[in-house]
């Protein structure tokens, strides 16, 4: 005779995501007779048992968001608790002040100075944590770091002493002391003529950023 399938019911499914939900508010790990939550480092660690069956694990699954391996999900972290982490982040990013320690959580350490503003995140913090960060501060993570602003480069100081030529290297027009007079891009100390740095936000040669231009006289 087959076995009679055990029917999972909505309750059963939210009574455990309670438990997941909570887990912090108890000293040791919780469950019921088809699963178990624990934390290990301060890392939420759900199992499901052998015996489970496959309607309770699929519905947890999806209630998760994420999927089993192995009968476990490790470093599993509840929407609760992603908002809780990225409001004391971005707290922290916006408390920190030029000159000082650097402002942190768990997760993330908000370093500014002044020629720099940038947030180094933690190699542990979960990606759905990451992800709910960026879409708050409106930047993205590379390589654990989130870049928030950097002061430019300065112009090399011989930009201007070895500039001779006397036409632009983008339109090869003469230079002169109209539209054509010449502007040093300050950003990378490249020179164009007027014209063409109005069609420019990027230089025409190192593809750098351009904010300043100013006008060259010779």
């Amino acid at each position: 005779m087959e076995p009679r399938e055990i029917i999972t019911t909505r309750d059963e499914i939210d009574s455990a995501f309670e438990l997941i939900e909570n887990i912090f508010s108890k000293p040791s790990g919780l469950g019921n007779q088809w699963m178990c939550v624990f934390v290990v480092e301060d890392e939420v660690v759900v199992t499901h048992y052998d015996d489970a069956p496959a309607g309770f694990v699929a519905a947890l699954e999806e209630r998760l968001g994420r999927k089993f391996v192995d009968g476990t999900v490790l470093n599993y972290w509840s929407p609760k608790r992603v908002d809780k982490e990225v409001a004391l982040a971005v707290r922290a990013i916006d408390d920190a002040r030029p000159n000082r320690p650097p402002t942190s959580t768990a997760l993330v350490k908000a370093n500014r100075a002044a020629e720099s503003f940038h947030v180094d995140v933690s190699p542990r913090a979960p990606p759905a944590f990451v992800a709910a960060l960026e879409l708050a501060i409106s930047r993205v993570c590379v390589a654990g770091k989130i870049q928030i602003w950097a002061a430019p480069a300065p112009a090399p100081a011989s930009a201007t002493e070895t500039f001779v030529s006397t036409e632009c290297r983008v339109c090869f027009e003469a230079f002169d002391g109209a539209l054509r007079c010449p502007l040093v891009l300050v950003q990378c100390g490249h020179v164009v003529c007027f014209a063409c740095a109005a069609r420019c936000d990027k230089c025409p040669f190192c593809r750098q950023a351009v904010y300043t231009k100013r006008r060259l006289f010779f």
